[in-house]
């Protein structure tokens, strides 16, 4: 197998492997998210780098995520204690 060949497969593989922990990391923060946990699930996502630290990629995360409990992102953006979920609110 030419070298070519075989870094070709190490990534294709690389990058499949990162798909799979994308699809089990999102179930996993809807499920933390949606069961009245979602400080923790916004921690998650931010821990494991499937979100950048920042007020707007969160927001574009809680806008655009399918699956994301109404009420919970509610619950979110209204927690006036905490200061990060006021930045994203704005």
């Amino acid at each position: 197998m030419s070298n070519r060949k075989y870094i070709s497969i190490y990534f294709d593989f690389y990058d499949y492997s990162r798909l799979i922990d994308l699809i089990e990391g999102f179930k996993i923060i809807i499920e933390l998210f949606n069961n009245r946990k979602p400080e923790r699930g916004i921690r998650y996502l931010i821990a494991h780098r499937f979100l950048e630290s920042n007020s707007q990629s969160v927001a574009r995360f809680l806008l655009s995520r399918k699956g994301l409990s109404r009420q919970m992102i509610g619950e979110y953006l209204g927690n006036l204690q905490d200061s990060f979920a006021m930045q994203v609110l704005q």
